[in-house]
């Protein structure tokens, strides 16, 4: 499986025009895990939106997959979550109740607004997606 997702964000990714690296860590036998970082030149104009689209087709192939993206960029945190609707709401109600101002880690993890955010904080230079992959044998 490792391989098999390994190779097809690969493919994405150069269909894409945009370099591949990644790391790739095994936990046991049915437990394991691809990172892989995207960067690019944010000076350039609409590369970012680029980027942005190429994330949203990893994404959508890693879910079809029936795979989990457990960690991403915070640009990307919504719609990693968009996929679980029910968590996204408890998780932001939780996060409300001890954090009425949304002052800590304001959209990490896809909740809480990055409506006020500095841009600084809301564009990269570069993303990341994170694949968690537990496979059941």
């Amino acid at each position: 499986m490792i391989n098999h997702v390994n190779e097809n964000c690969k493919r994405i990714l150069h269909d894409n025009k945009l370099d591949y690296a990644a790391g790739i860590f095994l936990y046991g036998p049915r437990s394991g895990m691809v990172i892989s970082k995207i960067t690019y030149d944010k000076s350039v104009e609409g590369e970012a939106e680029r980027v942005s689209v190429v994330l949203k087709e990893l994404h959508d192939w890693v879910t079809k997959e029936g795979l989990q993206v457990y960690r991403s960029s915070i640009s990307m945190m919504d719609y990693v979550l968009d996929c679980a609707p029910e968590y996204k709401s408890l998780v932001s109600k939780i996060k409300r109740s001890i954090d009425p101002n949304n002052i800590i880690a304001p959209g990490k993890y896809g909740i809480g607004s990055t409506e006020n955010l500095p841009s600084s904080l809301k564009a990269k230079n570069s993303d990341a997606l994170d694949v968690d992959l537990i496979t059941e044998s």
